[in-house]
Order: C-alpha cells, then sequence, then structure tokens
C-alpha cells in the first residue's frame, strides 16, 4: 500500500477534481454568486506566496514502505507523478468573472502649444486666460424688466366688503407699460375711476373689471350698508334750524337736495350735516339724495 502525506496531497489535487471545481466555478459566475465563486478557491487552490514545504523522502525504510505497492509487478517501479500548475484565487477569478476587465494603461496627452497661448490637450485647443477676451457686461436693468414683464400681471385686490361711503385703491402688479382701464358693471352700488380707486355707495355687489390689452382682472366688491340720515323725523320751529348729519356718503359724490314750502334745506352740495329751516307751520316730507340713493326727512314746523 502506497502512503502519501496528507500535506501534499491537499497541495496538489486529481484531473478529475480540478475539472469540476472549474465546472462550479463557471455555474457560479453564470449565477452571479460571486461568494461561492470565492469560497471554492479559497478551499481547493493554494497560494503560491503561502506554499509549504514538502517533506522529502529518504532511504530509510519510511520510505520504501511509501513507495512500494504490493498490486505492481516485481521490478516496475511507478512513473513520477505529473504536478498540476497551481493558480491564485484571485488570479482564477479574474479569469471566469464576466464582469472583470483587465487593467489597460491610459495613453498619454500630447501637449502641443496653440497661437492664442494654450495649448492642444487630445485634439482640442484649450484658452489662456490671459489672452482670452473679456465678457460683456449684463445690463441688469434690461434683465430686471423682462423677468417683470415675464411675470403675469394679477390685481392686488381680487375681493372686497365695504361700509357705503368707504374706499379701496386698486392696482395692477407686474403691469409693464401697458395701460390699464379699470369700469364697473354696477355703477349704483360701486363706481371706479380711471386711478383705480373704488367707492362703495350703496348695497349691493359690483364687479370691477382692470383691462390691459386682451388681459382681464377683476375684483368683487360688496357693500353692506347704505347711506342713512342721522335723524328720520324732526321737530322745529318756524324761523329756526335743526342740524341733521348724514351717514355713509361718498366725499367724491354731489348730495342733492328737495325743500317744501313748509322747511328748507340749508346746505352745500358735499355735506355731511345740513340744516333744516321752518317757513311755515305743517308737516312735510323733505328729500336728500346721497350716493345716488334718496332718503326722506319727516319735518313738523310748530
Amino acid at each position: 500500500m502506497m502512503l502519501v502525506d496528507p500535506a501534499y496531497q491537499g497541495k496538489h489535487i486529481g484531473d478529475e477534481l480540478m475539472k469540476t471545481v472549474v465546472e462550479l466555478t463557471a455555474r457560479a459566475v453564470e449565477n452571479r454568486v460571486e461568494p461561492l465563486i470565492y469560497g471554492i478557491f479559497e478551499a481547493y487552490v493554494i497560494n503560491d506566496n503561502t506554499e509549504e514545504s514538502v517533506p522529502e523522502v529518504t532511504d530509510s525504510a519510511e520510505a520504501t514502505e511509501c513507495t512500494e505497492n504490493p498490486d505492481e509487478a516485481p521490478g516496475e517501479s511507478p512513473g513520477p507523478e505529473t504536478e498540476l500548475p497551481t493558480m491564485e484565487a484571485t488570479e482564477m477569478f479574474t479569469q471566469f468573472h464576466p464582469f472583470t476587465e483587465p487593467a489597460t494603461e491610459k495613453p498619454a496627452i500630447n501637449e502641443e502649444p496653440t497661437e492664442n497661448g494654450g495649448s492642444h490637450i487630445g485634439g482640442k485647443d484649450s484658452i489662456n486666460p490671459a489672452t482670452q477676451a473679456p465678457e460683456k457686461e449684463i445690463d441688469e436693468t434690461k434683465f430686471n424688466s423682462a423677468s417683470a414683464l415675464a411675470k403675469k400681471p394679477k390685481l392686488n385686490i381680487k375681493t372686497a366688503t365695504l361700509k357705503c361711503g368707504k374706499t379701496i385703491n386698486l392696482n395692477v402688479k407686474n403691469k409693464g407699460s401697458k395701460k390699464i382701464s379699470f369700469t364697473s358693471n354696477n355703477k349704483k352700488t360701486a363706481k371706479v375711476n380711471k386711478k383705480g380707486i373704488v367707492t362703495a355707495l350703496r348695497k349691493g355687489r359690483a364687479k370691477i373689471t382692470a383691462k390691459l390689452g386682451n388681459k382681464m382682472l377683476y375684483c368683487i366688491v360688496k357693500v353692506v350698508t347704505n347711506p342713512r340720515l342721522s335723524k328720520s323725523e324732526i321737530e322745529v320751529k318756524k324761523g329756526k334750524t335743526v342740524t341733521v348729519s348724514i351717514i355713509g356718503r361718498a366725499k367724491s359724490v354731489k348730495n342733492k337736495y328737495k325743500s317744501t314750502d313748509y322747511a328748507k334745506i340749508i346746505a352745500k352740495k358735499k355735506a355731511d350735516k345740513i340744516k333744516i329751516r321752518g317757513l311755515k307751520k305743517g308737516k312735510t316730507n323733505l328729500k336728500i339724495k346721497v350716493n345716488g340713493l334718496v332718503l326722506e326727512l319727516k319735518v313738523k314746523v310748530i
């Protein structure tokens, strides 16, 4: 019986075992099982850098016992065993792994000077900053005006709730150089002038339109009160006067008065207060038109 040293047996493997290792490695590569690849090579392939020395066989009795083979015919000596070449695990993994590419050296880049003081690298000319033409300055005013025009125009107020006599000022943002015109669809409730000042007159709703070329912008105004007098009935002596206040009068709107033979209204057209003078004894109704709305005052002259 032929005895083989275990270290010698672990280091060199047979042809059939090597084929099995290669076949399993190829299958592992196809299935992208990289940990299995390293496990196979670490188990069966021995690194040349950590190769252990093989014990030498001497002419002692142990050597004779190891070389004897009872099955061999007498006089025949066994032929020399063929050693298989070894390969490092990383080297063999690179050979079979489909995603590993061999490292290649990058070609050297030749720099050639150009006429503008730069250099010619890889078929492209680089520019020397000293000889480069200065960049044109950007006009910030033009840029800002262009960006403002690019924005959409919009009203500063879209809805408003007002008491009669109150005002709001509408203006359009991002209008650029376009002219704006304002209109109201209900002038009895709210009116607007060319500057965009909206005046509430009486209860109701009005839609204020701001027109910029073909663009229309809208503001909805709701008026919640009506103008009124501080007193609805008065008593005045003949030849004397009584003062009555007007509440909710719009400053830009003129009042209109209608007197009778019994009493007379004494006031300016844009007054917030009026005086009633008794002319002769009796009862009468005076009419005062405020913000376009007619108000009545009952008067008794004594």
